[in-house]
């Protein structure tokens, strides 16, 4: 009959783990891991938005034959680019862009939030085209407005006060033939105040993405819910 072999003075004896305690280890540490992703993300989208700039006073005409000025935005975030209805290379992306975000600020119910649109090709569209050309794009005239105006403003209100190139004669060969006007692709988020906050390239989705948090950021400047 075989004997079980005598246990070594040396062995240290077992010891159950106690398995509740690690896992409560486990699981504390998790959080803190989780904890401090959160906090990273949060840091790194509460820094405030810097101020560019403020936009200059102006007066344009909408595709209503309304006035519109910088009071007719007092007290809303809103977000503005320059396109032309004849233009056949940026400037669809871009109006199609500005439809997602209209869509997207419906959803959300941001009401204090506005979209203008004003064009670089004043001479040929008029308040009649731009009302077509809106319409095109299932535009809201309560969320969204395309200006013209005359043609010396529009280009100084942009050049000097948006600081973006624009130019309606460039050098042969230096633009495409369906876009003879070359101009920003930018979307620029203007404030409460009509400070400048931000430049998002209105062709680039992550960029689109980043204006929407901008915008969050920004009501959230007067604590709106």
């Amino acid at each position: 009959m075989s004997q079980s072999p005598e246990k070594s003075p040396l062995t240290p004896p077992r010891i159950p783990l106690p398995w509740g305690w690690v896992f409560a280890v486990a699981m504390a540490a998790i959080a803190i891991v989780l904890s401090l992703a959160i906090w990273q993300r949060v840091k790194s989208t509460s820094a405030p938005l810097e101020v560019f700039g403020e936009v200059p006073e102006f007066t344009f005409t909408n595709e209503r034959g309304d006035p519109v000025s910088k009071a007719s935005f007092g007290g809303t975030i809103w977000v503005a680019d320059f396109i032309f209805t004849r233009c056949g290379g940026q400037c669809p992306r871009m109006t199609s862009a500005m439809r997602d975000l209209q869509q997207w600020l419906k959803k959300q119910k941001y009401d204090d939030v506005l979209l203008f649109s004003l064009s670089v090709d004043p001479e040929h569209d008029t308040t009649a085209t731009l009302l077509e050309y809106a319409l095109r794009y299932d535009y809201d005239p309560w969320r969204w407005t395309f200006c013209t105006g005359e043609k010396e403003l529009i280009y100084q209100f942009i050049r000097e006060g948006f600081k973006l190139g624009l130019e309606d004669q460039p050098a042969p060969g230096s633009a495409p033939e369906n876009e003879p006007i070359i101009h920003s692709s930018k979307f620029v988020l203007i404030d409460r105040q009509g400070r400048i906050r931000g430049y998002f390239d209105g062709l680039d989705p992550e960029e689109l993405k980043k204006l929407q948090q901008a915008i969050v950021a920004l009501r959230k400047e007067r604590g709106a819910p």
